[in-house]
């Protein structure tokens, strides 16, 4: 459940997620309560992600900050891509 939330509030905990899972995995992977344990801990987190989506896409006017796909782009030759305050 912690690593589901760390990487829902941060994605890049990737990083660290991914090693520690692996060597939960390979450590405990013929336990059923691992796997038990594993579902359960990444629903609350994956709901909640679930939720929010589906809460912006019936609520836009509430969505304060986002990235489109203009804003993803950086080309430091093109001046129109620089911005200043």
């Amino acid at each position: 459940m912690v690593m589901s939330a760390a990487l829902l509030c941060n994605p890049n905990a990737l990083f660290l997620v991914v090693p520690l899972g692996m060597m939960l995995l390979f450590t405990h992977w013929r336990s059923p309560e691992f796997w038990i344990c594993l579902v359960l801990g990444t629903f609350p987190a994956a709901a909640f992600w679930s939720w929010g989506q589906h809460f912006f896409d019936d609520h836009p006017w509430d969505l304060k900050h986002s990235i489109d796909a203009a804003e993803m782009v950086f080309d430091p030759t093109d001046p129109g891509s620089v911005r200043t305050p």
